[in-house]
């Protein structure tokens, strides 16, 4: 399994492409979990929602290596991918 820093342009790519701020989708376990299960497609790799949620955090806060993730603006659409399976508790 490759790192997940590896993927950091393509990180940033689905965020703003899912149109959903990094909080919410951190907190909700469904949309994090469709982020992540989206990554793993376009990446080819496996990654834990755990791992993404850390890594969105870490970029988020790294402006300087990584330039931050991209503005989404106030009226954001998103999220674009939902997990189908039931919440966690």
């Amino acid at each position: 399994m490759r790192n997940i820093r590896e993927f950091i342009a393509l990180v940033k790519r689905l965020y703003k492409e899912n149109d959903f701020p990094s909080d919410p989708l951190i907190r909700d376990p469904r949309a994090l979990e469709g982020f992540t299960a989206e990554l793993g497609v376009r990446a080819g790799q496996d990654f834990s929602p755990e791992d993404v949620a850390a890594e969105l955090i870490r970029i988020r806060k790294d402006k300087k290596r990584t330039g931050g993730l991209p503005a989404l603006g106030r009226s954001f659409h998103g999220p674009r991918w939902k997990s189908r399976s039931k919440t966690r508790n």
